[in-house]
């Protein structure tokens, strides 16, 4: 039993569907904890949806932001650490 609610695998087929490009969470797992087939997780990846775990972002004023989540390079990991940066958004001039 976990203290945090999973993401159902009907919604993230939703989210699959809706062209949402990543999600993001506060819990420790978008999966139960006990989870040995890690549904959800599976559903995003195939999609090539990047996931975010236990993301922080109470201290962030309300607001639109542009989201910069810099991984850590590690050999063999099926996922690793970030450093999330947000940035105010359109502040990212991307040259076309």
């Amino acid at each position: 039993m976990s203290d945090y609610p999973p993401l159902a695998p009907d919604g993230a087929e939703a989210l699959v569907g809706s062209g949402v490009r990543l999600y993001g969470t506060d819990a420790p797992s978008i999966d139960p904890m006990d989870s040995a087939d890690m549904t959800a997780h599976r559903i995003l990846g195939a999609a090539g949806l990047p996931i975010l775990e236990n993301l922080d972002l109470s201290r962030a004023p309300a607001g639109e932001y542009d989201l910069i989540a810099l991984p850590m390079k590690l050999v063999e990991a099926e996922a690793a650490s970030v450093r999330a940066v947000l940035l105010p958004a359109g502040s990212l001039a991307l040259e076309s």
